[in-house]
């Protein structure tokens, strides 16, 4: 479902902002199963030239998304 989301909603959503830039749009995805499929991750590929993985973005991310930090704190307390 989500891959088709990408296909359907998402990508040309988010290529129609960038239609009349010179920037490419940069996929971030994170380490939510749903992301890590090889469905998805071949439907990223297909739809995006740039990704961010995982490894690269969470880090820079948790500083920029506040909700990034709550996740973290509830599952260190678990």
């Amino acid at each position: 479902m989500y891959a088709r989301f990408l296909k359907e909603k998402a990508a040309p959503a988010i290529k129609t902002v960038f239609r009349k830039s010179k920037l490419s749009p940069i996929f971030h995805d994170d380490q939510d199963q749903k992301q890590r499929t090889k469905l998805v991750r071949d439907t990223v590929a297909q739809l995006f030239k740039e990704r961010m993985t995982p490894l690269v973005g969470d880090a820079k991310f948790a500083d920029v998304w506040r909700i990034e930090n709550v996740w973290g704190a509830l599952k260190e307390r678990i």
